[in-house]
């Protein structure tokens, strides 16, 4: 096993598979899906905690003002601009099935990372989106 593979098990969580290699277990590679963007250029709220974040915002927000209120993106305008990919859970599923049935073509003994998506999209598309399901006007950032 490479000194890479063995970097990436021992910084994964799956430290069962670390403990396997000491014992001698043979070490088959893994396929590495991990969220994008993957270089971030700003902070950014785990995507299950975004939607409760943002809907309790807007939700507050809209309780406070009346519904048709103005509401200012939270984001900067580099964060706002930022392109990334999305993915269904159906086209990750096929994606990491394929990997995995046919991994003699992927694996080679090394660890591998890829990065699926169904379309990209900017917070610049979804801001808006967002705010009209609570009958509020988007504003970009200033």
């Amino acid at each position: 096993m490479s000194a890479k593979a063995g970097d990436l098990l021992a910084s994964t969580t799956f430290p069962f598979m670390y403990d396997l290699q000491g014992c001698g277990a043979e070490f088959y590679g893994q396929v590495e899906f991990p969220p994008d963007p993957l270089m971030e250029s700003t902070p950014r709220l785990p995507e299950p905690c975004a939607s409760e974040v943002f809907g309790l915002y807007l939700s507050f927000y809209r309780a406070i003002n009346d519904g048709g209120a103005e509401v200012l993106s939270p984001a900067t305008n580099a964060a706002y601009k930022l392109m990334t990919t999305e993915v269904s859970t159906d086209t990750l599923a096929k994606y990491q099935l394929h990997l995995m049935l046919n991994d003699d073509n992927f694996l080679n003994g090394e660890s591998e990372c890829y990065n699926v998506c169904d379309k990209v999209a900017s917070f610049e598309t979804k801001w808006p989106a967002m705010t009209a399901d609570f009958r509020l006007k988007c504003l970009p950032p200033k």
